[in-house]
This record gives C-alpha cells, structure tokens and sequence, in this order.
C-alpha cells in the first residue's frame, strides 16, 4: 500500500504542476477576462517537488499549494483530479467496507463439482481400465454408478459434490452410490489418471475436504480403489444390451443423515440410493432415490426392465469370457450337427436369392458341407466362397422378405404374401445352415426376432422398444427420442409429425405426454411381434429338429445379445484387427499399414460392411485378425478370403492415395468376382 501511496502523491503533484503552467500559459497569451499580465506573473519560476531518491514527498501534504502559488483559482479543478485519480486507483472492495480484502477477478467458485466415480475391482490396480474392461466391470455391478449410467433416453450423467463436503461425508456418498458393495467395512482409497493410463492413489493424510480432492482428479475420472479385491457382491441382473439402463423411482427410510450430505445430487438430477447412515445423526428424512429428471429438469418417463433373469457375479471370473466360451461351444455343437459330406451348387452372382433358394428347396443341403462355385468365376472354395455367397444372399434376402431399417423383422406387403411366403420356411433352413458353416448370425435381424425364434414369446417392453427405435427410420427414430426424454419440449410441428407416424403404424390415439412410452410399446408389439409371427413360425418349421435342439432353443438373452454385438462391425473395430504378417516392417511398409488402419477406420457401416466382403467374403466381424502382406511389385491389392489375407502393393506415396484406390476397388461390383490367382 505504501508504494501505491506514493504513486499517488506523484501523479497529484504532477497535476498540480501541470494546472499551474496552464494558468501561466492562458495569462501570458492575454486572455480577455482576466485580470493579471506578464509583470504579475513569474513567469522564469519552475515549480518541481522535492523528490528524493526513494521516491517519497517530504514535508508534503495532497491539496496543498506548491511556492509561487498564491492564487486559488483552479484549486477546485486540481482537486478534483486528485479525488479522480484517487478514485481510479482504488481497489474494489466487498461490500463497499474500505477495510475488507478486495475482492477476486473472474466468476465465483461455485459450491458444487461435478465429476464421474469409477470402482476398481482389484485393490492394486496400475492403469485405469480400458473400454472393455470398464464394460465388464459394469457388468457386475461395478465401474460408474447406477446413477451415473445411461438411459434409454438420457445419456451419461455426473455425480454432482459439494466441495465442502469432509472426506467422512464424502466416504459416506460413495458408499450410497456402491449400496451392494462391502466398501464400508473393507474401507476404499481414492485415485486419479490424467493424460497417461498409469492410476496414482491420493494419501488420505494429504487431503481434509472435497476441493482438496478435486486439485487431484482436475477433468479426469475419480477413481475409488477398494482395500481389498472385490471377489464377491452376491446376485445381480444383467439386462439385455440396449445402450441404456433403466431404474424405477423408489423412496425409502434414511435412519439418520447430516443435512448437508442428505441428498446428494447428480448432474441429471439423479440421487444415488442411500447406504449406511453418517455419524452425528440429525433427524430421520425420506429421501427420494434415483428420481430421473433432465439436463433442462422436466421430468422424464421411467423405465423398468422386466423378465430379466438373475445371475451369480462370479468375482473375478470374466463374464464376457463366460459368454464367449458358452457361445462358443454352442456353435461347436452345432457344427456338429454337420456332417462331412460335401455338395457342389452353381451359383450366378446377379441371381443369389433365387438361385440358393431354389438348391436349399429341390435338394437336402442343410446337413452337408457346401463348396460354393460362382458361374463364370474361376475361384476355388476353400471357406471365404461360401461366406461371399451367404452374405449377399441375407443382403438381398433382407430387402425383399423383411422390413425395417437397422433391425429387421419378416414380413412382406399383402399384394406379395401369395407368392413369397412360401420360401419363408427355406429361409429359416438357411439362416440355421448359415450359423452352422460361417459361426455367424446375419446381423440386422432384429433381437425380437431371434427372441421370438429361440422362445416363441415375445421380449421384454424394454427390448421391444429399442428394437422399435432400430426398426423405423432416421428421421422418426430421432422424433421419438426426443418425444421420450421431453415430450412438453416438443414444438407444434413436432406433434404434428409424432401424430403422422402414429396414424402410418396404425395407432389413432393422440399422442400423450403420460402414455408415451406406452403409445410406443404398442406399435412395437403391433410390427415387431404380431405381424412377423407367422413368417417366424414358418422359419422355424424350416430348421432341421437337431439343430434347432443342440443351438436354438440352448441360446439365452445375454447369449443373443453377446453375439449381436461381438459380430457387429464398425470402422475401428476392424482396424484393431488389421495387422501385418511379418513382425519386422521396413518404414515405408509401416506407414502403410497405418494409413491402411485410418481409412479403415474412416469407413461408415455401409463401406464397413463392402470392405470385409471383399477382405474375408462376410460382412461380419471376422473371428480371426486379417493379415496384411506387402508385395513391392504389386499393383493393385488382392483378398484372398478364405484366410482373410490382403496381399497389398507399396507404391503409395501418401494417404489420400491410398484412399482413393481402395474407394475405387470398394465402388466397383468386378471387385468382388473370384479367380484362382
């Protein structure tokens, strides 16, 4: 304060100075009215302050008159300078106390951090968990909170701390958000990663409130690491993988909670369930668990999964493991179901669907192996023909015999029935003769019906309407979401298109912003269940008695669901899987194989779906990787699909290139005919 006193005082007497010449300058020019001249004035007298070397005025006092100033008359002007400039370098204070601290630059510290929890399994993790690994873990009831998980209409959300919080009433919240989980007795540790995936424990004795815990995590994710490994929780539901999970709104009896941690919020406006009671109780409260609400806090519909079967959590046993090895043995046993007889059949590549329907209807090929000839090709069968010729024919099958968009269902339009239906019961022949001799089940056939096909009944609600979602369009899908997270924000407009598709699946009743969800359900019942069920029963006739006992009827929902999404295919999917055959690479054949990688990876479903057709002769994610081999004196690439191997050129001089060709060799249908070379 004092330098900035000083500086005060200099700028004063400058102002001073500079009024007192201004006074001589308007006298010596002679201005009318007034009343000196040049004799009165000393006008050779320069006024300076005394400053000594330290920067200080002594004997100096602000408003006083400098020597030879004997006049007042803008005395009133100087002072009022000296009051502005006073003014202008005071510091803002809070509360307009003079005496207070002055006050802060920028917006104000809220109260409130958001962030996300993540519960480790293990009690010595190193590195945080990676995409799969993190599914896993919630899988089984760990990894992000209930209240923190995504919604069939809400995606994911935050837990909401206060930064007052003491870490006794943090541990407290952490235990809610875990009610199933032993953490309060076996006691848990919290951790952070930020840029590398290395996990760093926060000391207990270096932390005292929740902002202090916060300086650690900063934007990455909070991690709560147990004491012990987690080896144990009991019994939990598995829900089918919908993208989404759903909780129903519960309240219960709180024996004692502190006001301040009573009702801990959730980004989203979601309350964790409560867990053992904080110490210091004050009165008992009810408190309102996993009450859903949105971003903009209108309410939204609540969702309940039922028929969902109960599993045991088997620790530290892998449960995507256990679904792969079970999945696994059941298309063993249906293999089995094969025998080693091999037949021949001649097909034309521009008359798939006619063509394999016609063999599968005047011949018995369900039992035998078959070794597939294109006419006009010189290819020879050794596995990847037979994939080619499947995965067109369920491509073609797909836009005839079925309806929908991403999920499909049986069914053809009345003026089709009488010459179509018949070839439903070969379909069904060949759909289980595809997943016999491929280890594959095409893709796009909805849930509900493969539900509907192992079972004979219908899926939960909840399967239902996310099949819905898949079966309509682009355009209505988004409609529909928008109508169950907030159906009040809907505009006039929106209504109006909500009422047009209502009126095209046949359901005239208005739309409702309580009956939404039902509304919905009731057209998914009405086009993914009652119409397709005849073409089901007709499939199913078609399935050999063997297979349909040793497969079929032995899948269950969490099998289907595995299935449908390990075969689902995606650009960086299919990229992890690319890989070249030599483990020495020269520099230019690494930088083709990374340039291979990022136009796989920039591919959409479609082009996905072109590109592993011609690289291993399906349009499914392949079970084994697909090997890249550099020929330097290669032009053009080559597939060779019966060992998912591309034999690749080294002449591109850049990305885009690299790009451009296989664009070209994707667009083109000659890519896709077979030759012995």
């Amino acid at each position: 304060m004092a330098s900035s006193s000083l500086t005060i005082q200099n700028v004063a007497a400058a102002a001073q100075q500079a009024v007192r010449r201004a006074r001589q300058n308007l006298d010596n020019r002679n201005v009318p009215g007034t009343s000196m001249n040049v004799s009165d004035t000393d006008s050779d007298r320069q006024v300076q302050p005394d400053i000594q070397p330290d920067g200080s005025i002594p004997n100096f006092q602000l408003g006083d008159p400098l020597d030879g100033d004997d006049s007042s008359d803008f005395q009133p002007d100087a002072d009022t300078m000296v009051s502005e400039v006073r003014r202008k370098f005071r510091r803002k204070r809070v509360g307009g106390d003079p005496q207070a601290p002055a006050a802060k630059l920028g917006r104000k510290r809220a109260n409130q951090w958001k962030t996300k929890l993540f519960l480790m399994q293990s009690s010595v993790p190193t590195k945080n968990p990676t995409a799969a690994e993190q599914e896993r873990l919630e899988i089984n009831g760990l990894g992000s909170p209930a209240h923190e998980r995504p919604t069939l209409n809400v995606g994911r959300r935050k837990s909401v701390l206060q930064r007052s919080w003491s870490i006794q009433q943090l541990d407290t919240f952490v235990q809610r958000s875990y009610p199933t989980l032993p953490l309060g007795s076996d006691g848990f540790e919290y951790g952070f990663a930020k840029k590398s995936r290395s996990l760093t424990k926060i000391e207990r004795r270096t932390v005292h409130k929740v902002s202090d815990i916060e300086d650690f995590v900063e934007q990455g994710k909070f991690y709560i690491i147990p004491n012990q490994d987690i080896v144990s929780t009991g019994s939990r539901t598995v829900q089918p993988a919908m993208g989404s999970q759903s909780w129903h709104t519960q309240r219960v009896q709180a024996d004692s909670v502190q006001p301040d941690v009573a009702d801990p919020q959730v980004s989203g406006g979601v309350t964790p369930p409560p867990a053992q009671p904080l110490p210091d109780a004050a009165e008992p409260q009810v408190v309102v668990v996993n009450d859903v609400s949105s971003d903009s806090d209108s309410e939204l519909p609540q969702y309940v999964l039922s028929g969902t079967p109960n599993v045991e959590f088997r620790g530290t046993v892998d449960f995507n493991e256990e679904l792969k090895r079970d999945v696994k043995e059941a298309f063993d046993a249906l293999d089995n179901c094969i025998s080693e007889d091999i037949q021949e059949i001649v097909i034309r590549r521009d008359a798939v669907l006619e063509d394999v329907i016609a063999a599968y209807r005047s011949r018995d090929l369900a039992s035998s192996r078959l070794k597939v000839k294109f006419a006009g090709e010189e290819g020879s069968d050794h596995g990847g023909l037979t994939r080619d010729m499947l995965s067109m024919f369920w491509t073609e099958a797909g836009q005839l015999y079925f309806a929908g968009e991403a999920a499909l269902v049986p069914w053809v339009p009345l003026h089709r029935q009488r010459t179509l239906k018949p070839d439903y019961t070969a379909l069904g022949t060949i759909l289980s003769h595809t997943a016999s001799l491929t280890g594959i089940i095409p893709p796009r056939l909805s849930r509900t019906f493969l539900t509907m096909l192992v079972f004979g009944d219908a899926p939960s609600e909840d399967y239902l309407l996310s099949d819905l979602l898949e079966y309509i369009t682009t355009s209505e899908r988004s409609l529909l979401k928008r109508a169950l997270r907030n159906y009040e924000g809907l505009t006039s407009a929106d209504q109006g298109k909500l009422t047009d598709i209502f009126s095209m699946y046949a359901m005239y009743e208005a739309p409702s912003a309580n009956l939404i969800k039902q509304q919905l359900v009731s057209i998914a019942e009405a086009e993914l269940v009652m119409k397709p069920r005849p073409y089901i029963d007709a499939m199913r006739k078609g399935i050999p008695a063997q297979q349909l006992d040793m497969f079929w009827r032995q899948l269950s929902l969490q099998m289907i669901d595995f299935i449908y999404s390990s075969q689902s295919p995606s650009g960086k999917k299919v990229a992890n899987v690319i890989e070249a055959t030599n483990e020495d690479l020269r520099p230019q054949e690494e930088l083709v194989l990374w340039w291979m990688r990022d136009f796989v990876t920039s591919l959409d479903t479609e082009d996905v779906a072109d590109f592993l057709r011609f690289t291993t002769g399906s349009s499914v994610m392949p079970r084994d990787p697909i090997q890249l081999e550099f020929l330097a004196h290669a032009r053009y690439p080559t597939a060779r699909t019966c060992s998912n191997l591309i034999q690749c050129p080294l002449h591109y001089t850049s990305r885009n290139q690299l790009k451009r060709e296989w664009r070209a060799i994707l667009g083109s249908p000659l890519s896709f005919e077979m030759s012995l070379m």
